[in-house]
């Protein structure tokens, strides 16, 4: 579980108020937090303090770098969880900030109970990253692990595809047919055959087996080096395959026996007869004999205790004894071939071990009564013990299937059900005896009517193509309800020549509930945007027409003008809001257009002066716009009132232009030109005061040419 104990946060947000109010609301919660006024405080902070847990990130820092350029320079460096905080909702935003490896994007004024939830989450999120990449890590190794155990293993180890062409071999298979592995590699396995009729024969027990598809079997087979030495050599083989395509090729695991068999040759006529514990039993002389190795194999000296029945009966461990004398009994009463059965002895150290025994009556009288028979015992303790750890595996699995809130399920290929999990009845209320007594339920009784068609399809798809689905679809409920299901086929086979498929399904109604409500709740947010945005413009006018009103009513004429000049000013503001209202962008706005407007605004009271533009296309951020909107209106008012002398023509001429990486807005007229001594920087009009701290929010430059009238410039960035 995430807790707060010595977390430390680092909190990036250039309004002071609010950096103070959450760091003391995080601080209650438990955190360290430091604060950061600006990207670039944010990416001096973490290269300098290593023991940061987190960022939280406002993307709208002002001036300088943003919030989302900042995290991506930390994280270059340091890999930390980001949360990142917005007054934006659009989709362009959140995108941004998920480029960047976001744990968590919070609406700003949601309530701090939001952001501590995300914080948490993210904490969350970036545990579970860290511990993948240790997975991951651990994988690597595992891998690099495993192929060096397949290149060090004294068996000749073979992958082919489904034609029996040779795709990887490792070294062992070089080492006693004399090739390199470059030269097994692209050979078929029965190239390896010792003669071309066994060569014959290897290949159609290959196609025999691409075919059927038996279960696999161990042989043994002659190849020939190359040298052209035979060798004979036990083969393994299993299918190699995956849920996407089924069974790819086969894994052939060779062994060189040659000597093994040259040794079992020499013994077999001494041990021809001997595998583990051998027993003898003559029924004429009721005469019983035990080999050494039937001694030792309990723990005993040969002939430590004597050989009798009694001494059999004694050895059985007591939950074996009853069913073990039976079975031989029925035996020796039924006469069939072969006697066989599993059951524990007791050994010397008071232990158990497990055996299997088999036996014959080898000579029977003229009537078929048995008077010779030999048995053998084998110790089976590690394959039984084996077989218990796999049962008790299974076991473990079982509850783990039942106890997931998904259900697992095996069907054939028309849909009918042949197993399901237990969870099903609290997914749809139906037991698994309920679904298996009328396999088709799925498809007859539940699956919603508009949804039956894509999920045919489906299994159409998975059992002709072998393409495996997942599919979101409406089922009904034993109690009528309808719930959305998620359901997965994992896992397509055959068996007993029946096409059958694993799945899993889950039940996804909550999410389905969440996705049309955060639907719904989107909707309403945009329609009441659209509302604000509406009423907004409707303030703006009504500001205008008080504006405009009061100015007609008063006579003064430095009223006049101070009211003219803060019409156009908030003119300026109302046509971008204007702008942005009938745009699809709330962001970015097209300057051209919104220059237009705004020069129109401008009242020009002297008909001998004429406005001329040429203004080309060019689309900046709404902060940057409504700074060069302004400048622009302040420029232009200023030639007005100044550039031109009572009762006298001119003219204004307004450009818009883009150069590499920067805008540039020249407003020329041809009027009296500005005095020589004019210092911008020293102007003390609250006019040029306002295009000075324009120039500084918009990090822009502002160049001044006395010539015949003035000419103006001003540069300033663009977005990358």
């Amino acid at each position: 579980m995430t807790t707060s104990e010595n977390k430390i946060i680092l909190l990036v947000e250039d309004e002071i108020l609010i950096a103070l109010e959450q760091k003391e609301r995080l601080e209650e919660c438990g955190y360290q937090v430091i604060v950061a006024g600006s990207g670039e405080e944010a990416i001096t902070i973490t290269e300098e303090n290593q023991s940061l847990d987190l960022i939280i990130m406002d993307v709208d820092l002002g001036d300088g770098m943003d919030g989302t350029q900042a995290s991506a320079l930390i994280l270059q460096k340091k890999e930390l969880p980001i949360v990142f905080l917005s007054n934006h909702t659009d989709q362009e935003t959140v995108e941004k900030t998920e480029k960047i490896a976001s744990y968590g994007y919070v609406i700003k004024n949601t309530g701090f109970a939001v952001l501590n939830t995300s914080i948490k989450m993210a904490f969350k999120l970036f545990n579970a990253k860290i511990s993948e990449k240790e997975k991951e890590e651990a994988l690597r190794i595992s891998e690099e692990k495993y192929k060096t155990l397949v290149d060090a293993s004294p068996y000749g180890i073979l992958i082919t595809d489904l034609n029996g062409k040779i795709l990887f071999s490792n070294p062992t298979p070089g080492k006693f047919l004399g090739y390199t592995e470059e030269e097994i590699i692209g050979k078929y396995l029965w190239d390896l055959s010792a003669s071309p009729k066994l060569a014959k024969q290897n290949k159609a027990y290959f196609e025999y087996v691409k075919k059927e598809r038996p279960e696999p079997e161990s042989y043994n087979a002659k190849s020939i080096t190359k040298t052209g030495e035979v060798l004979d050599i036990h083969i393994d083989w299993s299918y190699m395959s995956n849920s996407r395509d089924g069974v790819t090729g086969f894994i052939v695991i060779l062994s060189d026996i040659t000597k093994r068999l040259q040794h079992e040759e020499l013994l077999k006529n001494t041990l021809e007869a001997t595998t583990d514990g051998i027993w003898t039993w003559d029924f004429n002389k009721d005469e019983i004999n035990f080999s050494p190795r039937f001694y030792t194999m309990l723990g005993y000296k040969p002939d430590e205790f004597p050989a009798s029945i009694d001494a059999w009966t004694d050895l059985i461990h007591p939950d074996d004894k009853d069913r073990a004398i039976k079975g031989a009994a029925e035996y020796l009463k039924t006469k069939p071939d072969f006697y066989e059965d599993q059951y524990r002895l007791r050994t010397k150290q008071e232990a158990y071990c497990w055996v299997h025994t088999k036996a014959k009556i080898v000579t029977r009288d003229e009537q078929g009564k048995g008077i010779f028979m030999i048995g053998s015992h084998e110790d089976i303790t590690a394959r039984k013990e084996t077989e218990l750890r796999l049962s008790e595996r299974e076991e473990q699995y079982r509850l783990i299937i039942n106890n997931i809130p998904d259900a697992t399920w095996t069907s054939d290929y028309n849909g009918n059900m042949y197993w399901i999990s237990k969870n099903i009845r609290n997914i749809l209320g139906y037991s698994p005896d309920e679904l298996y007594q009328d396999k088709q339920v799925f498809w007859v009784q539940i699956i919603h009517q508009s949804d039956k068609q894509k999920v045919s399809n489906a299994y159409s798809a998975l059992f002709v193509k072998e393409e495996n689905f997942e599919l979101e679809y409406r089922v009904k409920k034993k109690n009528g309800d309808w719930i959305w299901v998620y359901n997965r086929a994992i896992k397509s086979y055959a068996k007993n020549g029946i096409l059958y498929v694993d799945g899993i399904l889950t039940d996804i109604t909550a999410r389905k509930q969440a996705e049309v409500s955060i639907e719904k709740s989107l909707e309403e947010k945009q329609s009441l945007l659209r509302e604000l945005q509406r009423r907004f413009n409707d303030s703006f006018s009504m500001v205008l027409s008080i504006i405009r009103l009061t100015s007609n009513a008063n006579a003064s004429y430095e009223a006049k003008t101070a009211l003219e000049q803060i019409d156009s000013k908030v003119s300026a503001i109302f046509e971008l809001y204007s702008l942005l209202y009938t745009s699809e962008s709330t962001a970015d706005v097209k300057l051209d257009e919104y220059l237009t407007r705004v020069i129109s605004r401008i009242p020009v009271t002297v008909p001998e002066i004429t406005i001329r533009q040429k203004l080309d296309a060019i689309t900046i951020p709404v902060q940057s716009a409504i700074s060069v909107g302004l400048i622009a209106v302040e420029l232009i008012t200023n030639s007005l009132q100044h550039a031109f002398l009572e009762n006298t023509s001119g003219g204004i001429c307004i450009s818009l232009t883009q150069n590499k990486f920067h805008g540039v807005l020249e407003v020329n007229d041809n009027g009296i030109g500005l005095p020589k001594d004019f210092d911008i920087s020293k102007s003390k009009s609250i006019g040029m005061n306002i295009v000075t701290a324009l120039l500084h929010q918009l990090d822009g430059e502002l160049e001044i040419k006395k010539m015949q009238g003035t000419q103006i410039s001003l540069s300033f960035p663009l977005p990358a």
